[in-house]
């Protein structure tokens, strides 16, 4: 049984054949007149004149951004972000390893009746020290806190934090 785009294809280069020769050649011909350069340098500078762009006002406008240094300054907070944010999770993927083990660890010894381990305590401890906002729930907001608060301590003292957020979100989304 035939595929269809087969079939499709069969179709299409009866089709191609049935056409007078001369077809391809005038259909080429026309695409070189329309789209050689000179056709195309005279559509993009009567673009320019309709639109009414003058060339050195932009660059002058370009120029005067990049010479206050905001363009510098939006880019090395947001390649600093990025940075902060890659460390960040590489460094907390580096934690959660380590935490698996010692559980891992715990766990073995505690099979085999080397410890008692009370998880009751456990929980108690860790959900007071991961309850930023103290409502007794680790939910969304304790991670909003975490997350301004990490944030907080990255920023203090930069030149500028502009794009610094951006990239730390972009680095701990990347990794």
């Amino acid at each position: 049984m035939m595929n269809l785009s087969v079939v499709l294809f069969i179709i299409l280069l009866l089709h191609i054949n049935a056409l007078p020769s001369s077809y391809g050649q005038r259909k080429e011909d026309e695409l070189k007149k329309k789209y050689n350069s000179k056709n195309i340098e005279k559509k993009v500078r009567a673009f320019i004149e309709d639109q009414k762009i003058n060339v050195d006002k932009l660059s002058a406008d370009i120029n005067k951004v990049l010479g206050t240094g905001v363009p510098v300054q939006v880019g090395y907070g947001l390649f600093m972000g990025y940075s902060s944010g890659y460390c960040l999770m590489r460094v907390s993927k580096m934690l959660a390893f380590i935490v698996g083990g010692l559980f891992i660890t715990m766990q073995t010894l505690a099979y085999h009746g080397f410890m008692q381990i009370d998880y009751h305590k456990i929980e108690k401890e860790v959900s007071n020290a991961v309850d930023l906002n103290r409502d007794g729930r680790i939910d969304a907001d304790d991670l909003g806190l975490a997350y301004e608060n990490i944030k907080t301590i990255i920023e203090y003292n930069m030149p500028t934090t502009a794009g610094f957020g951006t990239g730390l979100l972009l680095g701990i989304r990347d990794t």
